[in-house]
């Protein structure tokens, strides 16, 4: 019986073998359209043998494992070429978007408008009086503006339509990696009993694949079968059982430490995938990634437990003591060594700190809080020399290190964005700055409002880092008898100075000129208005501005021809637009001007000609003369830059001309054109 029961034994061992190989088989055709599914094959070995005196007889078959056809060297490979794929594909959809907005093939592209934009300016040059010139230059002026702020906000539409990629990538990315430290438990709960966890296994490796396709990866498989991923450059993602999260802030992403601390991530710590496709295209359309900073590399909290604030207090919020100081250190963007330092009082806050490290940086650059950390940022753009380091500070604060490169942004050149708003921008302050010294037909009357703001320092305008604090400019004031009298602003301004300290020197200046700038009582002046530079003149009287040295003009808005500072704001100054007249197609100039008295006398009604032409003229007439000096101009109003020569050529009895006088007329290159002779 015992060979019987042997036999049957052998061929039910063999037909659980087959029917577990069937089902296997059934498990494999039932998943042929599974692309995560990896092949499973049933593998055979022998029953272990009986001892028998004639020696070992075979026990038949039986299933020893279940193998997983799969290839990791493969599978990884396939990996990389999905974070690429991801990478491009993100690429490629914000590509297509800017190839729309930057179409330079149609008469509508930005470079055959400037064309325009020029060209309306010489016409007017060469006709001042023509309104359909002056309406030309209006219109060609609207469309520039109209064309930088389409392809600028379609820049930072794009953007925002990023960051809600992002926050879908990273939405996915938290996702997945809960999915895969979920799977790792199970897994290696399965297999600590020496079995294979193949569909658990499936699961997981497409959930790594769909990660990879998102962001670049490394993973490793533990002893225990678990797989720990790695993002980027370092940044834990799953550990085991464990997993890291990612944060959004509008195009800002951040991996998040067991700890709490947030680390910014760019597309040198993600290069590809999704994620760092996205991030390399944010990086080239947002501005702010022209702007270098440094930041302390740890979170700082108040007494109250909450994270710091502007508004903070320093004694009441975070328990220091007035007297306690602060001393910092750093170079500016030009490499120039700066330090300052600041001493708390009972009422100072975060903010006046901030305002301190600011000052001694001469206000190139941004102090401010974020994400609980203290950030530097340099106001130029482009690649620089930024530091920033605290040499002393309080012992209940502490801000951290500030050299951290993961803490840190530099720019080695400008981006798409950069260079649109650098254009824009200095497409404006060039056009703005010959116009805040130009005249129109008619000067300026009654009242003229500044097109920029402050809250009350002069540090708030715009082109504030290219004021020349200690300049000038001059006012042209005309009164009812139609005289024009040129009056000289000197300005005297420090870097704290008001709009207050502005209108003050303004109203000097006119008072000393004899011009009564009383607040009630005035013929002209200047006032502050809700932080705008106002001028306002008394019926009769009008006004022009001319030779700017300070910048002042420029910066609060005075006199332009565009509203605006970049692509976001541009536009043709409503005053302008209203009253074309006041278009600047010239200039006033205090080296070019000349008093209203006839240079030769009101004898010869101001012009000077010869015996032979003036013969009731008193041929003993004589006036006062050491040398006579012609400048040139061209066509354009600018001086040659050859110097004026005296080209006279007569004989004197004192004062009075006792021989002819040659006068000749030269070229700016000293060449003669015309000779006249004026008979003794």
């Amino acid at each position: 019986m015992a060979g019987l029961t042997s036999a049957l034994n052998i061929a039910k061992n063999a037909l659980l073998a087959f029917q577990t190989a069937t089902q296997v088989i059934s498990h494999n055709i039932s998943n042929v359209d599974n692309d995560a599914y990896c092949r499973q094959k049933v593998v055979e070995t022998t029953y272990p043998p009986s001892p028998s005196p004639v020696g070992p007889i075979g026990m038949g078959v039986k299933i020893d494992y279940i193998k997983r056809y799969f290839d990791m060297f493969l599978e990884r490979n396939i990996n990389l070429k999905l974070t690429d794929y991801g990478m491009f594909s993100a690429e490629e959809t914000g590509m297509n978007i800017l190839q729309s907005l930057f179409n330079e093939t149609t008469d509508s592209g930005l470079a055959n408008i400037l064309k325009e934009f020029w060209s309306a300016w010489q016409n007017l040059a060469n006709y001042p009086e023509n309104v359909a010139a002056r309406t030309q230059v209006i219109e060609n002026g609207k469309l520039i503006a109209e064309a930088l702020k389409t392809k600028f906000e379609g820049l930072k539409d794009l953007q925002d339509q990023i960051g809600l990629k992002l926050k879908t990538v990273v939405d996915e990315i938290n996702n997945l990696s809960a999915q895969i430290a979920d799977l790792n438990l199970q897994i290696s709960a399965y297999e600590t009993e020496g079995k294979a966890a193949n569909d658990l296994r499936d699961q997981r490796d497409k959930l790594i694949a769909e990660l990879s396709k998102l962001a670049k990866l490394q993973y490793i498989e533990t002893k225990e079968g678990a797989y720990n991923v790695i993002l980027g450059k370092g940044f834990n993602l799953v550990n085991i059982d464990y997993s890291w999260k990612l944060e959004v802030s509008g195009t800002d992403v951040y991996w998040v430490g067991s700890g709490g601390e947030r680390v910014p991530l760019t597309s040198k710590e993600v290069s590809s995938g999704e994620l760092g496709g996205w991030l390399k295209l944010v990086e080239q359309l947002s501005d702010e990634y022209n702007h270098e900073y440094v930041s302390g590399n740890k979170i700082v909290t108040n007494l109250h437990g909450l994270t710091i604030s502007e508004t903070d207090n320093w004694v009441n919020d975070f328990g220091l003591s007035p007297g306690d100081v602060f001393e910092f250190s750093g170079r500016d963007h030009f490499g120039n060594e700066i330090s300052g330092k600041f001493e708390v009082t009972s009422t100072s806050t975060v903010k006046d700190l901030l305002t301190a490290i600011e000052s001694a940086y001469n206000f190139t650059v941004k102090a401010y809080i974020k994400d609980e950390r203290l950030f530097i940022e340099d106001e130029y753009r482009g690649s620089g020399y930024l530091e920033f380091s605290f040499t002393k500070m309080p012992q209940n604060i502490d801000f951290g290190k500030f050299d951290e490169p993961a803490y840190q942004r530099r720019v080695t050149e400008l981006n798409l964005a950069g260079k649109l708003k650098l254009f824009g921008e200095e497409l404006v302050k060039a056009v703005n700055q010959l116009h805040t010294q130009g005249v129109g037909l008619t000067f300026y009357t009654k009242e003229f409002e500044g097109a920029y703001s402050v809250n009350q320092y002069v540090k708030e305008l715009p082109y504030f880092l290219d004021l020349n604090r200690t300049g000038s400019f001059y006012i042209w004031v005309k009164d009812p008898s139609g005289k024009i009298t040129p009056v000289k602003v000197q300005l005297n301004l420090t870097t704290d100075a008001t709009m207050d300290d502005v209108v003050e020197q303004i109203n000097q200046a006119l008072t000393q000129a004899g011009f009564s700038a009383d607040v009630t009582d005035y013929e002209i002046h200047a006032l502050n208005r809700a932080g705008r530079l106002v001028f306002q003149a008394k019926d009769g009287y009008a006004f022009a501005f001319s030779n700017d040295t300070s910048g002042i003009l420029l910066s609060a808005g005075i006199n332009l021809f565009f509203v605006g500072t970049d692509p976001a704001s541009i536009e043709v100054n409503p005053v302008i637009v209203e009253k074309p007249d006041l278009l600047a197609s010239g200039k006033m100039d205090v080296d070019a001007y000349r008093s209203e008295t006839p240079f030769f006398g009101q004898q010869a009604g101001g012009i000077f000609k010869s015996n032979n032409v003036l013969t009731s003229t008193d041929k003993q007439q004589t006036f006062e003369i050491d040398a006579l000096y012609v400048r040139m101009y061209d066509n354009k109003g600018e001086n040659y830059t050859y110097p004026p020569i005296a080209i006279w050529e007569g004989k004197f009895s004192g004062t009075t001309l006792t021989s002819d006088l040659t006068i000749e007329i030269k070229d700016a290159t000293g060449t003669t054109l015309e000779s006249y002779t004026l008979s003794e």
